[in-house]
Order: C-alpha cells, then structure tokens, then sequence
C-alpha cells in the first residue's frame, strides 16, 4: 500500500509541473442488439417484421487533455492490438504546447486502475 501512495504522490507532482500535458484516457462499448418484445398487430394478421441478423458493437476509446483536446479513436474490436494504435494516436495528434523554459511538454497518460 505504501508503494502505492508514493506513486499517486509522484503523479500529482507531475500533473502540478508544467513539463507535462496530462491526458485522461478512458474507453466505452456500445452493442445493438434488436429484440421485439411487445407489438400491436390487427386480429388475424401476422405481419413480417425484418431486423438485421448481425448485432452491431464499436468500441470508443478517448483521450482528453487537460488543455481540452479531445483524441477519439472508433474501431470494432477491442483488443491489446487496438488499444495500443490508440495510445499511439494522441502521440501524432496531440497539440502539447511549452513551458515556462520553452521546452515542448512531455505527455502524460493518467488511466485510473
């Protein structure tokens, strides 16, 4: 546990410090799946009711910085493979900005575990 807090104390130093631009990544899922529960129909008619076979799922992966920038990433499947071209992402996109010595800001991951 002790390790722990010397971790957390170490990252909110770096947050605190102007050398780092800290992203806040986090990822969803949404599944659609069509299920007909309930309908009103006329007596006697039996009436087709289509819907797609396939269920549709896309994950979303984000990554906010804390000077506002929004990095997305949309893709099918979730995996060590996807998430690792996401993290590479905002290493081509994000927009760092400098410190007080002119120095580019490094970048910082922040993903609560």
């Amino acid at each position: 546990m002790k390790k722990r807090k010397s971790g957390q104390k170490k990252l909110e130093e770096k947050i605190a410090s102007s050398d780092y631009e800290v992203f806040y990544e986090d990822e969803c899922h949404f599944k659609l799946t069509l299920t007909i529960i309930r309908a009103w129909f006329l007596t006697g008619s039996q009436p087709e009711i289509k819907s797609p076979v396939d269920r549709y799922k896309v994950s979303i992966f984000g990554a906010m910085g804390s000077n506002g920038q929004l990095i997305t990433l949309e893709n099918e499947t979730f995996d060590a493979k996807t998430f690792r071209l996401f993290l590479e992402k905002p290493l081509r996109e994000a927009i760092t900005g400098r410190n007080e010595n002119g120095k580019k800001k490094k970048m910082l991951y922040y993903a609560r575990l």
